[in-house]
């Protein structure tokens, strides 16, 4: 199986040209559906294209501001230039600029870094989940007293998926685990891939918000929940832990 490793160095490299050239009086926009764009938004996302058809001319691009309606096919990037951009404009500093590569039919490559906090993630399919460089291996603990569980969503249009949110939301609760929501799913996934988050359960559906956390998570060893008795597929609720232990010890009635 080819190591990708071409690939990791170039988004990597046009990911640290981007930041270098940011405005620092960035522009805030709203788009068509009320959510927030920024001119840092639009200008890492064009970087990152640029390098994509000029070093790989006969790939595909899957990408939040420029390329949403694309379906996925082999040799697709999938790219989130700012997941966060909330908290971006915001200035709070839990962002991160993230990319996926999907290629034979599933995903091979996945690269987040979190410049704030000086954070690179990446992973290669069969190769394991890294951490500036440093592997990551997803944690074997069972014990979710005072554990942090990630909660992303429902969002208006997820309102059917609001019951079951708050059925785990008082799981969680009854487990006293400690719930966050960060704003970010690409940064809360990483976070769950380094071993910060027991678990991360979001509705998000956007393929450029799940896919780079999706495989790390994966290739760290983490468990992802089946959905309905079948293996998980991208646009679908994702529940994800660091391992099957822990999920089914919250699934056990507790009552503080």
């Amino acid at each position: 199986m080819k190591n990708y490793i071409k690939e990791l160095t170039d988004i990597h490299s046009t990911v640290q040209e981007a930041l270098k050239t940011l405005n620092e009086d960035k522009e805030i926009l709203l788009k068509a559906n009320e959510d927030l764009v920024t001119s840092s938004d639009l200008h890492i996302e064009k970087k990152i294209i640029k390098m994509i058809e000029t070093k790989y001319p006969t790939d595909h691009i899957l990408s939040e501001e420029t390329y949403s309606t694309e379906t996925l096919k082999n040799r697709t990037w999938i790219i989130d230039p700012i997941d966060g951009t909330s908290n971006y404009a915001s200035n709070l500093e839990l962002y991160c600029i993230q990319v996926a590569l999907y290629d034979q039919d599933d995903l091979v490559l996945s690269y987040l870094h979190l410049p704030a906090l000086n954070k690179t993630y990446h992973a290669i399919k069969n190769q394991g989940a890294f951490l500036n460089n440093q592997k990551i291996i997803s944690k074997k603990e069972k014990t979710l007293s005072n554990a942090l569980i990630s909660f992303i969503g429902p969002y208006k249009k997820d309102a059917q998926q609001e019951p079951l949110t708050m059925t785990y939301l008082q799981k969680a609760a009854d487990h006293n685990m400690k719930i966050r929501m960060l704003g970010s799913v690409g940064v809360e996934l990483a976070f769950m891939a380094e071993g910060i988050f027991a678990a991360v359960y979001t509705t998000a559906k956007n393929i450029w918000d799940i896919a780079p956390g999706l495989l790390l998570i994966k290739e760290a060893g983490g468990y992802i929940v089946p959905n309905h008795d079948k293996p998980y597929q991208m646009g679908q609720t994702l529940f994800a832990w660091q391992n099957e232990e822990q999920y089914l010890t919250f699934l056990e009635d507790k009552k503080r």
